[in-house]
């Protein structure tokens, strides 16, 4: 019954005085950008944050899920950038990526295709992508289309301790951005 209790008191939003103060700051920095509208896209530019607010707030305890749950959207936020992916802006068939959490994962399409992505080195300190390849060719942006999961075949990723400055740096490397479009008019 208490941890019902204490899982509906998170599910509601509120802090409970059993959570350490770096719990609390964590929330409340991912209540700031998920907001009650649960809006991902702002932790997701950068791989620490994200990678902090998937380890410390999602677990399989009763603090293990954080603030409102909006329907499954926080589930399909976490199961998505757990595989290294996010669509940040609906209405693209862009995916950006991230920083996985496994080491390898595998989806099985509907019509039984797999697309698979394998993370060599992954670690909770090697939380940086040095190279990726798609399909056995180097890829250097900073994103994949819907196309290519559909497609199947192997996202790979050699991962690392700090980021990889030289890696998705051209302007064809970078996603789909409303603000640049909106800059440019």
């Amino acid at each position: 019954m208490i941890k019902k209790l204490i899982f509906i008191i998170l599910l509601a939003g509120l802090t409970l005085p059993a959570l350490s103060f770096a719990q609390q700051d964590l929330i409340k920095y991912v209540n700031t950008l998920q907001g009650t509208d649960s809006n991902y896209g702002l932790s997701y530019g950068s791989t620490y944050p994200t990678v902090g607010v998937m380890d410390k707030l999602y677990n399989a305890t009763e603090k293990g899920f954080p603030g409102d749950e909006d329907q499954g959207q926080m589930s399909s936020w976490y199961v998505i950038s757990a595989l290294g992916l996010y669509s940040v802006c609906p209405g693209t068939d862009e995916y950006v990526i991230g920083s996985p959490v496994f080491r390898k994962a595998s989806i099985t399409l509907e019509d039984g295709k797999r697309f698979i992505i394998d993370a060599k080195k992954n670690s909770k300190e090697n939380v940086y992508i040095q190279s990726a390849k798609l399909n056995g060719k180097p890829l250097s942006k900073n994103f994949i289309r819907y196309k290519d999961i559909a497609a199947g075949g192997v996202l790979g990723f050699v991962m690392g301790p700090a980021p990889a400055k030289h890696r998705g740096t051209a302007e064809d490397d970078r996603p789909f951005s409303v603000s640049e479009t909106l800059s440019k008019k």
